[in-house]
């Protein structure tokens, strides 16, 4: 097996969004592990980096992204951080 540790990031807004599921989650090898994140009314996600890499957005306000991560890639995926942004254009 393999942990992957999501969260957060403690620069966020308190409130601000959430990403699903969270804390350390245990994966069997040759499987995959899915992560919802959602920013909060008025917020948006600003950024999500995995292993240290900041991965691709698209603009859009308290719209949920998808990350299924496998082990089957050059490098086991550990660490997801998430950030979000007040957004005045966010309702």
């Amino acid at each position: 097996t393999f942990t992957i540790s999501a969260s957060v990031s403690t620069l966020a807004p308190p409130n601000s969004g959430t990403i699903s599921p969270s804390g350390t989650i245990t994966v069997n090898y040759g499987s995959s592990q899915g992560f919802t994140v959602d920013s909060s009314p008025g917020y948006r996600i600003s950024s999500v980096r995995i292993n240290g890499v900041f991965q691709t957005l698209s603009a859009g306000c308290n719209s949920p992204r998808f990350y299924n991560l496998t082990d089957n890639t050059a490098y086991t995926p550990d660490v997801i951080i998430v950030n979000f942004q007040a957004y005045a254009g966010c309702p």
